[in-house]
């Protein structure tokens, strides 16, 4: 049974596209969940983390990282102090970023508009 066309299933797959002011509101992330990320050895764990933490607050969903948008990927790197460059989509592994969802999806982060608890413990 086919629930969504070809093009709708496209688009729930994909992250939102966002201007200036939405990106900043979706990666602005709050403090305690930013040094919990930083706390993560590797950059690319780093960028994919904060990127699905992003997406999580503006859509309630995580995406794959070969559907990360590259101006997103930018903005967060440089919050991070990387450069965009740092961030390969290959390198951000399946399992990593699985153990990563999961924190994100469970509430790990805090959002001063809700009524979410600061972040736990995300995997590396």
């Amino acid at each position: 049974m086919q629930i969504l066309s070809p093009a709708e299933q496209r688009a729930f797959d994909t992250p939102p596209l966002m201007n200036a002011a939405q990106r900043k509101a979706a990666f602005d992330l709050p403090v305690g969940f930013q040094r919990e990320a930083e706390q993560l050895r590797d950059p690319v764990h780093q960028i994919g983390f904060c990127l699905n933490a992003g997406y999580f607050r503006q859509s309630r969903r995580c995406f794959a990282p070969e559907k990360f948008h590259d101006n997103d990927i930018a903005y967060v790197a440089t919050r991070l102090g990387h450069g965009s460059e740092v961030f390969e989509r290959g390198a951000y592994a399946a399992r990593t970023r699985q153990r990563h969802d999961r924190a994100i999806e469970l509430g790990r982060i805090s959002d001063p508009g809700r009524s979410g608890r600061a972040t736990s413990d995300p995997a590396d």
